[in-house]
């Protein structure tokens, strides 16, 4: 008798609760449809679970779900789609797992991804939820986890990609704008010209210069060439060391590629997702603090199996990227 009290009162509380809610926000609002959509049907059928089993008050009950509902509106607006078609492909959803293609370089950290996440600002929603462990539910764990790891991922994919993490520009990539075959094109071109620049040019003005009988200029360009090829040789132990940089750079992207993946719902492994997440942090990738937090917590509260969305939702659909 006393749990179905409790369960009715928690029925009445979270139907005046929406009811406020609808006050207070214009649900024709997208944020607000998002965080009302995400947050009722998600966050609260888990909050009410927890909420029976520790026989809390109604009071108690309330502060929490509108607690809830404040992280959700702070995760919503560090998250903000940026475009229409993400929206669309999302539903309703302040956030959903993302299925990267096998690299999506060209769109990385830009509008074109679909959405434009606010590191700092997840980051402060993100402390916000661990300072309440009272609000811990296997959703909200598994929202912060996913996006805190697609954050740090598609920043270091743009650093990657762009050349800013070794200290040069992308050109090609700048160019395309996003575009994949014109990335292609332009690194194409772009490499073409850079062999002819280094060794054709001034080999053929030499030979020109040569054939026109111009002995005293082609001895200048024909020496300068030899420079050139000398200044190579000499640079030749920092390119290794870049291309090795390189490497090791989409080494570590495929690392956070792979520990990101393993936190697709609906059913997550703590134990693997933990693993791959030390490995990649064991190699030099720096996950945001939150997140490593928050998977130690879901492993210590169950080591086999998380499940972010209750049995009365489905998980909104992955987004391909």
């Amino acid at each position: 008798m006393d749990e179905d009290r409790h369960t009715v009162s928690y029925s009445e509380l979270e139907n005046e609760t929406i009811a406020d809610l609808k006050q207070k926000y214009d649900l024709d609002e997208p944020v607000n449809r998002r965080v009302y959509s995400t947050w009722s049907r998600y966050a609260v059928p888990q909050l009410r679970a927890q909420a029976k089993k520790d026989k809390l008050s109604v009071d108690r009950y309330r502060q929490r779900i509108w607690l809830a509902h404040r992280i959700v509106l702070g995760l919503d607006l560090a998250v903000r789609p940026s475009v229409d078609e993400y929206q669309e492909a999302a539903g309703s959803f302040t956030w959903t797992h993302q299925r990267l293609e096998r690299w999506s370089y060209m769109t990385a950290g830009t509008p074109r991804r679909g959405i434009q996440i606010d590191r700092e600002s997840l980051m402060d929603a993100a402390a916000e939820y661990l300072a309440q462990p009272e609000l811990r539910t296997d959703f909200l764990d598994w929202v912060f986890i996913d996006s805190l790891l697609y954050g740090e991922l598609d920043s270091f994919m743009k650093q990657v990609v762009s050349g800013g993490i070794f200290g040069s520009i992308n050109w090609a990539y700048l160019l395309a704008d996003g575009g994949e075959m014109r990335y292609y094109s332009l690194r194409l071109l772009f490499g073409v010209l850079g062999f002819c620049m280094r060794y054709l040019l001034l080999p053929a003005i030499t030979v020109w210069l040569l054939v026109t009988n111009q002995l005293s200029a082609a001895l200048w360009t024909g020496g300068a060439f030899v420079l050139y090829l000398l200044y190579r040789a000499l640079t030749m132990p920092a390119r290794i060391s870049l291309w090795r940089n390189r490497k090791k750079a989409f080494m570590l992207l495929e690392q956070m590629h792979n520990a990101y993946m393993l936190a697709e719902p609906p059913v997550l492994n703590p134990t693997r997702l933990k693993a791959a997440v030390d490995e990649a942090t064991a190699k030099g990738v720096a996950f945001p603090t939150p997140a490593l937090s928050l998977v130690d917590r879901l492993v210590t509260i169950n080591p086999t199996v998380s499940l972010p969305f209750s049995t009365e939702s489905e998980p909104p659909p992955g987004v391909r990227l």
